[in-house]
């Protein structure tokens, strides 16, 4: 280096580099929340799925009507069983009539709904929503 030129050059160099390696290390980072949020989603369809088997599963309508009683709750969901850590869902399971009504059948529009603060739609955002149709004759 025989002159300040090629100081101010490899301090440009460096400034180049070092931006460089910034906006990798955020890429990779919003990579990394993207795909947990997205963990999140899959294990909130997943309990959303295991209560919706639940609700297969009764069979008396005071069994269905004592089952959406239980709700909206909080559930810890064990995603991983090896660490223990489990992720908070706000679940709401809601009954409405059913339009299949008759003298002989009673039928309920179930709807499970589930939201939390780590999915990718946010407190705020809209919660996964999961329904079925019951019917007891």
């Amino acid at each position: 280096m025989n002159d300040y030129s090629d100081i101010i050059i490899l301090m440009g160099a460096i400034l180049v580099f070092s931006t460089l390696t910034l906006e990798v290390n955020r890429t990779m980072l919003m990579n990394n929340l993207m795909s947990e949020r997205a963990e999140v989603d899959y294990h909130a369809v997943t309990l959303g799925q295991q209560l919706i088997e639940d609700v297969r599963r009764i069979t008396s309508v005071a069994d269905l009507q004592q089952f959406a009683s239980d709700f909206p709750a909080v559930v810890n969901f064990t995603a991983d069983t090896q660490s223990g850590s489990s992720i908070p869902f706000n679940v709401d399971v809601t009954l409405a009539p059913g339009s299949f009504d008759t003298d002989d059948i009673s039928s309920f529009e179930v709807s499970v709904e589930i939201s939390s603060v780590f999915m990718t739609t946010g407190e705020d955002g809209r919660p996964i929503v999961l329904s079925i149709s019951k019917s007891f004759i």
